[in-house]
């Protein structure tokens, strides 16, 4: 008995005192200018302090979890349309606690163009 209080008071004195890893949560959305969901989409934060890439892949609903540490300056890349990419500079601070960031990423089609009165011929 003694040996069982000796180890739950080992356990809880742990739990109570342990501070929060060096890194952060971070919750990546991707949607376009109507909130519409991107899935799939795949996004790196690249760290300019130690050059580590933390990447991750949206999901249905257009967001993804990604665990990076905190303090530092990342270069965000992700693709915007077909094989083109986009980097944006993302500043993570040193906050204390277990933290959940949120980064969130709005994709803008170009301007729409209707045709009219354009026929084509087509198996000449």
């Amino acid at each position: 008995m003694k040996y069982l209080l000796l180890l739950l008071s080992i356990i809880l004195s742990t739990s109570v005192f342990a501070q929060p890893g060096p890194e952060l949560s971070i919750k990546v959305i991707f949607q376009t200018d109507t909130k519409a969901p991107r899935p799939d989409q795949p996004v790196t934060f690249k760290s300019r302090t130690t050059q580590l890439e933390y990447k991750g892949t949206t999901n249905q609903a257009g967001s993804c979890y990604l665990r990076i540490p905190r303090n530092d300056i990342y270069d965000v890349t992700y693709q915007t349309f077909g094989t083109q990419t986009k980097t944006e500079k993302a500043d993570i601070p040193n906050m204390r606690g277990e933290v959940t960031l949120s980064y969130e990423i709005t994709f803008t089609f170009g301007p729409r163009v209707t045709l009219r009165g354009v026929n084509f011929e087509s198996g000449k």
